[in-house]
């Protein structure tokens, strides 16, 4: 609600019993103690008058202003349609008159023209009021419902049978031409020379029409940037292009696309002289003894990669004993010598020989 202050009034002289009101602005009356209402008659065009003293103010009602509320508010001034849409400006509000397509308050909602999946082979791109089919290769037509019929331009050589698919067709050769296109082995286009194109014929030759991204007399030329140039391998990997990317080959202890991790291995995080694959860093010694591998009330003692076995004296007999290490065994003879365990069929197994 906006407020606007009107202009002052006259100087009004008072009447009556010798008293003046001459400098009393805005009120009246014998006693000057009548206000004078400045809002008879009402000034205000669309609003309310408020009298004040010698003044006045609108309130003005909502969608108009000015100082005696004589002006709409334009509300369309902010061009609140989108789309296109035309707006209407009323007292206080708007209306959009919304394009085909387009529905809201705002027009801001396109109606998907694509809901009912017009495309039979292809993909529906929508629009405002109308939507456009991208074709599946093979495919062409508003609908994208027509097969294109490779066969039309008879692409098979003398004596082939041409077969139509989609994308693409196939010719049935007869003895003597060579496939695909069924040509005579003197033919330029018979063993394919164009490596990213088509073959055809040609005066004293042929020639290649090359597939995009390709060019050369063969087709053998990449159009893209090499893939190579910007150096993306990091760590002196060495960069292979292929024409349409790149795959770097990194040095050791690096991995990564681009040679950019380090391989948990680097630097070698194994003790004890431990390989390094993943996981576990070595610095644990098996206790091979666990198993209580030593017979006879001998003692196991714990080596790095094995054990022995020490004998309980008083075990009579001349005794060979085995010591097991890092894969292999050892063997020696007397009462008191060490025993320890042999291979067998992958496991351990602890033995005794008594003297001859």
């Amino acid at each position: 609600m906006a407020w606007w202050a009107g202009p002052e009034m006259e100087l009004r002289p008072g009447l009556g019993r010798g008293h003046n009101c001459g400098q009393a602005l805005g009120f009246e009356g014998t006693l000057c103690e009548h206000n004078v209402d400045d809002c008879s008659p009402d000034p205000c065009h669309h609003g309310r008058c408020v009298d004040g003293i010698a003044s006045f103010s609108c309130a003005c009602a909502p969608g108009y202003t000015g100082t005696r509320c004589e002006s709409q508010v334009d509300e369309c001034r902010s061009q609140p349609c989108r789309h296109g849409g035309k707006c209407l400006d009323l007292v206080d509000k708007y209306l959009c008159r919304c394009p085909p397509g387009t529905t809201g308050v705002n027009c801001e909602v396109n109606i998907d023209d694509c809901a009912s999946n017009p495309c039979t082979f292809g993909v529906c791109r929508d629009g405002i009021n109308r939507y456009d089919c991208v074709c599946q290769p093979g495919f062409t037509g508003p609908l994208c419902n027509v097969e294109i019929n490779e066969c039309a331009s008879n692409p098979c050589g003398e004596g082939g049978s041409c077969v139509d698919g989609e994308n693409g067709f196939s010719c049935l050769c007869p003895p003597g031409s060579l496939p695909p296109l069924c040509l005579p082995p003197t033919h330029p286009c018979a063993h394919e020379p164009c490596s990213h194109g088509i073959c055809h014929d040609a005066p004293g030759g042929f020639r290649c029409v090359c597939e995009p991204g390709w060019s050369g007399p063969r087709c053998s030329q990449s159009l893209a940037r090499d893939a190579c140039e910007s150096q993306p391998c990091g760590a002196g990997g060495t960069c292979i292009s292929d024409g349409m990317g790149f795959h770097c080959t990194c040095p050791p202890g690096v991995q990564g696309r681009q040679c950019e991790l380090l391989s948990p291995c680097t630097p070698n995080p194994c003790e004890h002289g431990g390989r390094c694959f993943s996981g576990s860093t070595c610095q644990l010694d098996v206790d091979e003894c666990a198993s209580t591998p030593c017979r006879n009330g001998a003692k196991c003692v714990d080596q790095p990669d094995g054990y022995e076995c020490r004998c309980a004296e008083g075990d009579g007999g001349s005794m060979t004993s085995w010591q097991e290490s890092g894969g292999s065994a050892s063997r020696g003879e007397g009462a008191n010598n060490r025993l320890g365990l042999g291979e067998l069929g992958g496991g351990l197994l602890a033995r005794t020989r008594q003297g001859q």
